[in-house]
């Protein structure tokens, strides 16, 4: 890592980790009442991003296994929140759509949580908030690097 020391980059390190297992722990009020889980909520809102597609994508979109993903997708659909097609296009392939449940769960979770981040982010001054973007993109962009050489 150009222009970092090894104390910086470890400090770096440990609080992306303390960040991953706090965001890990937050489990909106939404995700308890569609009886889903925080991976599956995950899960949901990759399907809600790009309907129709398929287990590949979304390991790609989230970093999740794919043993992972595919238990989860069998339990959205008995909570009825997902249902899987044949691909018109390719008779081989299943594509995944979100119900109309699985629709409103998603946007009722994230409602819930852009809800959430606005009241945490309130105090903050006008200055602070603009001075967080660069730095959250940073870590954005670090994520994805973990994510795509997991």
């Amino acid at each position: 890592m150009s222009g970092s020391d090894t104390a910086t980059t470890i400090e770096i390190a440990l609080a992306v980790e303390r960040l991953a297992i706090m965001f890990s722990q937050y489990r909106p009020e939404a995700v308890r009442t569609f009886g889903v889980s925080s991976q599956q909520a995950i899960i949901l809102a990759a399907i809600y991003d790009e309907p129709g597609c398929g287990v590949k994508r979304i390991t790609e979109r989230t970093g999740m296994f794919q043993p992972v993903v595919s238990r989860s997708l069998g339990s959205l659909v008995r909570l009825s929140l997902l249902e899987r097609r044949r691909s018109s296009t390719d008779a081989r392939a299943t594509e995944l759509h979100l119900t109309e449940a699985g629709r409103r769960a998603v946007n009722e979770i994230r409602d819930e949580w852009r809800g959430t981040l606005q009241k945490a982010c309130a105090s903050l001054t006008e200055e602070q908030a603009a001075a967080l973007m660069p730095s959250l993109s940073l870590v954005l962009t670090v994520a994805q690097q973990l994510v795509k050489e997991a």
